[in-house]
């Protein structure tokens, strides 16, 4: 089915807006416009009808345009007028939605297959941290056997002076 080319007047009736408006969006958001030129005249495809009323709910919810150009751009494919030695046609030149989507979402597999590798990383960091902790605690606990059993000779080694009687106060005592 071949694709409907209407005029700037039609397309604003069938979208159901002032010609005013009509002419308004079509010139500020003219790269999401499909359309083309015979002689003087510029005919816009028919699909435009879509867009526009798309672009007239965004403002009537409030959007600025700055807001509903993210949003086109997020949502819409861009035009541009190429000439041909025949006729001029139009040609997407951005890629489609779901090309975008695509390479998002490839983006996204990216991000989150780097996220994996560094909760990876911070897994294996743990884990030398966890065994490098047992490792101390162990040495620790070592050491306190070592010093719990030094004590004790040296508490033995005080009791054996203090209890040891010179030959004066064994035979006098």
């Amino acid at each position: 089915m071949e694709e409907e080319y209407i005029s700037q007047r039609q397309l604003a009736m069938r979208a159901a807006m002032a010609e005013t408006t009509c002419r308004r969006y079509l010139s500020q958001f003219q790269e999401y416009m499909k359309y083309k030129k015979e002689g003087q005249r510029v005919l816009y495809s028919s699909e435009n009808i879509n867009v526009l009323k798309t672009i007239a709910n965004m403002y009537a919810k409030g959007l600025s345009e700055n807001q509903v150009r993210e949003r086109m751009v997020a949502n819409f494919s861009t035009y541009y007028d190429v000439e041909d030695d025949e006729k001029e046609e139009t040609f997407d030149l951005v890629t489609s939605k779901k090309e975008r989507q695509i390479q998002a979402t490839e983006k996204l597999v990216q991000v989150l297959q780097d996220l994996s590798d560094q909760k990876k990383e911070i897994e294996k960091v743990d884990e030398k941290h966890e065994k490098r902790s047992e490792e101390l605690f162990r040495q620790l606990q070592e050491q306190q056997k070592i010093i719990e059993e030094q004590q004790k000779i040296l508490d033995q080694v005080v009791d054996k002076k203090t209890s040891k009687k010179s030959w004066w106060q064994k035979i006098f005592g």
